[in-house]
């Protein structure tokens, strides 16, 4: 029996071959899937625990319509009213409470928006008297007051962007 298929097989070199191609690329394709995938859920995972690293609750806006599936980065919790906080931090067992508003933002240098080929380019304010509620670490300078932003390491790098430089954001 064995004999036959090396027989066979060797009647028909190049189609083997190619055959044993297709079941390689086949295989790598797919342990590459697999690889992306899991690094993808590892970096999210990595980003949403650092977030929320010291924090005991947070309160969010529900939707009444499910933000999941294919458009779920790109909807947003509903905001709710700024008086919300003060309830929040009259309640027995809190300590201290910050809010926050967050969602996507465009930065502008010399009239042309700051962008990283489709990534979502993602704002957060952050209260200056807690900003260890604030899932970024400040590197230098100080937290932005009115009508100012802090920009990462990586952008301001890559953008080249130092601090005190005016830019516009929308």
């Amino acid at each position: 029996m064995a004999h036959v298929a090396l027989k066979g097989l060797a009647a028909r070199r190049l189609r083997a071959a190619l055959t044993a191609l297709a079941i390689v690329l086949g295989v790598a394709l797919v342990a590459g899937t697999y690889v992306l995938t899991d690094s993808i859920t590892g970096a999210f995972s990595s980003i949403y625990q650092n977030i929320y690293q010291g924090t005991d609750a947070t309160v969010t806006g529900r939707s009444a319509i499910g933000t999941g599936g294919a458009n779920a980065f790109s909807a947003t919790a509903p905001a709710f009213s700024q008086s919300l906080l003060a309830r929040v931090r009259a309640l027995p067992d809190v300590r201290v409470a910050a809010g926050d508003v967050s969602g996507s933002v465009q930065l502008i240098q010399h009239g042309k928006a700051i962008s990283f080929g489709g990534a979502p380019t993602i704002g957060s304010s952050v209260d200056p008297a807690e900003p260890r509620f604030s899932a970024l670490r400040l590197v230098s300078g100080r937290w932005p007051g009115v009508n100012q932003v802090v920009v990462d390491t990586s952008t301001a790098s890559r953008k080249g962007l130092h601090a005190g430089q005016l830019i516009g954001v929308q």
